[in-house]
This record gives structure tokens, sequence and C-alpha cells, in this order.
């Protein structure tokens, strides 16, 4: 007799092996590569095999599920700028296929931007003109799972636009006496530069307009 779960005798990966004999379909197809079977995660791990609920397929605990292990994003989604998880509005699996995926994190599409693009469509574009590290990648700006800045960002204005704007004469350094000067007061560089994820205004080459 096969048992499953924690206090099962047989490795994760043969407990896996009888659930794949009927659950074969598309959705499966990368659970070979993915980190999940990698790491040797039964099925029973975070389903409940064949009872009257599932937390894993439930919206209202699959947030749980996960983030019983992934305990660093559950930590992000609780700072205070972050996607709506913690109200059960938004689940992991809304942008993650825990049974693997062709991309990198397990994504639900082909790139992150895509991923993203499914809910901030205004940000999709193409634009006329367009910011770089943002059709590169959202995450060169913003960390998905959560931040203590606002807007999910790696770190507050002007630093993060100074990673890569270096000073040129612009007036790109942090005042001494904050809130005297539009670069230090409010948001900063986004102050003058409000369209910073690209612009399809004649004369938006600097994303101000």
């Amino acid at each position: 007799m096969i048992g499953f779960g924690p206090d099962s005798k047989l490795s994760a990966a043969s407990q896996n092996s009888v659930c794949q004999g009927c659950h074969n379909d598309p959705k499966q197809m990368a659970w070979h590569n993915s980190t999940h079977n990698l790491e040797e995660v039964a099925c029973s791990d975070c389903h409940n095999v064949h009872g009257a609920k599932d937390p894993a397929l439930d919206r209202l605990t699959v947030n749980d599920t996960c983030t019983s292990c992934h305990t660093r994003a559950k930590a992000d989604m609780h700072k205070r700028s972050s996607h709506p998880m913690k109200w059960d509005q938004m689940t992991c699996i809304d942008c993650h296929s825990p049974h693997g995926s062709m991309t990198e994190s397990a994504l639900i599409k082909p790139s992150l931007n895509e991923t993203c693009a499914e809910c901030h469509a205004d940000k999709r574009g193409p634009f006329l003109w367009e910011h770089a590290p943002v059709m590169e990648d959202c995450s060169s700006c913003h960390s998905p799972h959560g931040s203590v800045n606002e807007n999910l960002l790696k770190s507050r204005a002007p630093q993060l636009c100074q990673q890569c704007h270096a000073d040129d004469g612009h007036a790109s350094r942090v005042s001494s006496q904050a809130g005297l000067d539009a670069f230090s007061a409010g948001k900063s560089c986004l102050n003058c530069h409000s369209k910073i994820h690209g612009s399809n205004h004649p004369a938006g080459s600097n994303f101000a307009r």
C-alpha cells in the first residue's frame, strides 16, 4: 500500500509518480524541471489528496499554503507597499505556476514584463519614447513581492534613479536641505519626469509629458 504525506516511507518522486499517472495534462509539462520537483516536494505537501477541500486550490487559502515554505515572500507581502495578497484579493498562482513553467521563477507568462502587464496594461507600451529598464525588466526598479518604499520600489528616488543616471550637470544629487528644491521634495525625480514608464507625447523624450 502506497502512503502519502509526511509519514510516508516512500520518496517524494515515488509518491508523485502515482499522481502523475492521471494528472499529466499540459499544465504539468514542466514539472520535471521545476524547482518544487528538484527540491523533492511531494504533491501531498501542498495538496490534500482527494479531500473534500484542497487548500492549494482554494483562493482563500492558497497563499497560506505557498508562504508556509516561502517565508521571505510572506514577509515581503506584509510590507507597507505590496500587492493585495494579505487580503487574499490576489494569489501567488496569479503570477506563478507551482508545477513549473518554461520561464525563470515559474512565471505564468514567457517573461516577467508580460506577467506584470496582465494587470498593469497601461505600462505595457509600445511607447514612442521608451525607458529602457522598463522595457527590459520591471524588477530593475520594483520588488514584486513587497517593499518598504512606495509603489514596490527597491529604493526611494532619487537614489533609485541615480543607480543609472550619474551626475552630468543635471541637479542629480540629494540636497543637504531636503524639501527646499524640486529634486528633493515630494516625489523627487518624478516631480518632473512623471511618465517614467514611457511617453507617447511628441516632446516626451525626457518622460516629462
